[in-house]
């Protein structure tokens, strides 16, 4: 996913739209049965990176940067703890990617 999203708030609100997009694909499908836990995490964590993208976007449109900072610096948590969580139930593409 990297490498379509590129750089975290380059574009944040497309960036925003391909993480929901792929969230909502993620979702449409049944949380696998060996760890739904951990599949958990990583799709909140997911969702909490696009609210993060939309928030870094909005508060850019306003011109408040010190928001826009602060939102940023959450996408990159939340994308390192999406990385984190996809690492632990062995999707390691996912977590290279991130």
């Amino acid at each position: 996913m990297q490498g379509k999203i590129g750089q975290l708030g380059e574009n944040p609100e497309q960036q925003a739209k391909d993480v929901e997009d792929a969230v909502m694909r993620i979702r449409s499908n049944p949380y696998p049965r060996d760890d739904d836990q951990r599949a958990a995490l990583f799709i909140a964590a997911m969702e909490n990176l696009y609210l993060s993208l939309q928030d870094v976007h909005q508060s850019r449109l306003v011109n408040d940067q010190p928001r826009a900072q602060r939102a940023l610096e959450g996408a990159q948590s939340n994308a390192k703890r999406a990385a984190d969580a996809a690492k632990l139930y062995g999707l390691v593409e996912c977590a290279e990617e991130l």
